[in-house]
């Protein structure tokens, strides 16, 4: 039986975890909520099921509002039989796991953590910049200031490898 992957009819954060499914060759089922339009952003569709999924922490959120609406109201999540997890990270962690793309040595394991926060950073960067009313004027800022010396740094660590931490894909 496939997994199960829930989260919004958009990209945002269940995309990183696609690719891993996708690349693993692991078969899912890729669970779509609707919510709807400004200014409330219902959810309505998502909270019906949120708390009869046997997620042991379903992500509950005090925060309605995160970047002016991040459109993540806390999923996704992923179900594997009796494997239940929240949170994309652990999730990604979980497939990495399971299929043996850890990384390897103690150096690897701590270049995999600088490489993850910084890629935290970045993803960070932009969405307050993609969400803010300012857009159009930020962008260019973001782009020549921040993200192009960052991605070069990164172009610098990859160097000829096909992987930041050598020749196969892994994570920490």
């Amino acid at each position: 039986m496939p997994a199960i992957l829930g989260y919004w009819n958009v990209r945002g954060l269940v995309q990183y975890i696609k690719f891993l499914l996708e690349y693993t060759g692991e078969e899912y089922v890729d669970k779509l909520y609707e919510f709807g339009p400004a200014p409330d952003y219902d959810r309505s569709q998502w909270l019906k099921e949120k708390f009869e999924l046997g997620l042991e922490i379903p992500n509950v959120s005090l925060l309605k509002y995160y970047f002016l609406v991040q459109l993540k109201f806390q999923l996704p999540y992923y179900i594997d039989g009796d494997v239940k997890l929240t949170q994309s990270v652990a999730i990604l962690r979980h497939i990495a796991r399971k299929h043996n793309l850890l990384a390897k040595t103690d150096a690897d394991i701590l270049k995999a953590d600088m490489l993850e926060y910084e890629a935290v950073d970045l993803r960070k960067g932009f969405a307050s910049v993609a969400y803010n009313p300012d857009f159009e004027s930020l962008k260019g800022k973001y782009i020549n200031k921040i993200a192009e010396p960052k991605l070069a740094q990164l172009s610098s660590v990859l160097g000829s490898n096909d992987w930041f931490l050598g020749s196969s894909v892994s994570t920490k």
